[in-house]
């Protein structure tokens, strides 16, 4: 059981969680806050370099005073942009946690935005992007989220084309006043797993974060969304010898629902792994196919997810294997799974998430995430209980009442075939 001994206290407004596990002198930290950002204002390009610069000096040290200071220590971190929060990670020696969290607080109370590491970092998210713009993946996945929701919403991806223009005016002073509106200890969630005392990662976090400040805007809501009607869109990209084909459609569902569960199970036995139905049939049996998957998308307890089957092909198998992807979607929705291929799929995603358990990162992991949607600590002992009990009636009736073929919108990208 784990859940039983983790330790939890309040600073403030922050949520505390550690885990002492048998590992000898390590520590893992992974914590996060809410920052709620505007998509329809364009804050999710604002926000990933307003995180990327987190790690590029503070108005007190540069970023080469920082990271030899972490090098000197045998540590680690790492600022990621994470939906409606930013997100933050660290490794280090259990001697050495005060100094690291003082670091990781700086650089998050304190950034610099240089304008020099300003221009850097803008440099690197203009190539990121440009490759993106260049990949038959990442072009068809960002038009199919463009088909199927709002540009408010969460899971929107803009053209990268567009990205790389706004891009380009931004400032220094924006990323700033980015800063000072959406950054602060809001919903705070700190975690720490290994060789840890409690009291002594309490005493840290109150002397390095105790007495940050929130900032006020509001907790956004995202009412649900409408699902639209089927479209298909074409993103040529040149000079690409294959291509992607994505299908999907909003699903009106939240991480809360009770659905949520026999759905993800019954899409991860279409395609969630090797031996899904898609892998076995259409790349393994008709040879159509260098990979194929399905996958929920968008995860959330704050705003509806979606679901997505996509296919990689070479131009001569591109009719061929449309058709065959919709032949397998369209089974498994009116058909379902049967018993042996729930069974199998249980056994899987309870051993993935035991096997994820295993280690300080993984345990550090799994106690945000399920801290962060507030759900109860006891979430992580019941989940393979709650997986083991699905059965093929209860799969497949949330597959016949949430996923419809004829919804679907699809996107394929590279140069398709005209004939």
């Amino acid at each position: 059981m784990i859940a039983p001994r983790i330790e939890e206290q309040y600073v403030g407004g922050i949520r505390v969680l550690t885990l002492k596990t048998a590992i000898n002198g390590v520590v893992q930290v992974v914590g996060s806050f809410r920052s709620n950002p505007d998509f329809g204002a364009g804050h999710d390009l604002v926000q990933d370099v307003m995180v990327s610069l987190l790690d590029q000096g503070t108005r007190h040290r540069d970023r080469f005073e920082l990271a030899s200071l972490l090098e000197r220590r045998g540590s680690e971190r790492k600022y990621s942009s994470d939906n409606l929060r930013v997100s933050f990670q660290a490794r280090m020696l259990t001697d050495e946690l005060p100094t690291v969290l003082s670091i990781v607080a700086e650089e998050l109370r304190a950034p610099a935005f240089d304008e020099t590491e300003f221009d850097k970092t803008r440099a690197r998210i203009r190539a990121g992007l440009q490759r993106s713009m260049e990949s038959t993946s990442s072009r068809a996945s960002a038009a199919l989220t463009r088909l199927m929701v709002p540009e408010d919403h969460p899971v929107f991806v803009p053209a990268y084309a567009d990205d790389i223009r706004a891009l380009e005016s931004l400032t220094p002073a924006q990323i700033a006043t980015y800063y000072a509106e959406h950054v602060g200890a809001n919903d705070l969630v700190l975690v720490a797993v290994g060789d840890i005392d409690h009291s002594t990662f309490v005493a840290a976090v109150e002397t390095h974060l105790g007495d940050w400040a929130t900032h006020n805007v509001a907790n956004p809501t995202f009412a649900s969304t409408s699902r639209p009607t089927a479209q298909e869109a074409i993103e040529t990209v040149p000079g690409k010898a294959n291509l992607d084909v994505v299908w999907g459609h909003v699903l009106p569902l939240r991480r809360t629902d009770p659905d949520f569960l026999p759905l993800f199970l019954g899409v991860y036995g279409l395609g969630g792994n090797f031996s899904a139905r898609l892998m076995a049939r259409v790349r393994d049996e008709q040879g159509l196919t260098y990979g194929t998957y399905a996958r929920l998308g968008g995860v959330s307890t704050q705003h509806d997810m979606f679901w997505k089957v996509g296919i990689t092909l070479s131009p001569e198998h591109y009719a061929r294997g449309l058709t065959a992807v919709m032949h397998e979607i369209e089974t498994f929705i009116q058909d379902g799974l049967t018993s042996e291929e729930v069974a199998e799929k249980v056994e899987t995603v309870v051993g993935s998430f035991q096997v994820g358990l295993a280690t300080t990162s993984g345990l550090a992991h799994a106690i945000h995430q399920v801290a962060a949607r507030s759900f109860p600590l006891s979430f992580l002992d019941t989940y393979p209980d709650e997986v083991a009990a699905l059965t093929a009636s209860s799969v497949n009736r949330a597959v016949a009442t949430h996923l419809a073929s004829a919804d679907l919108c699809r996107v394929s990208a590279g140069v398709v075939p005209t004939a």
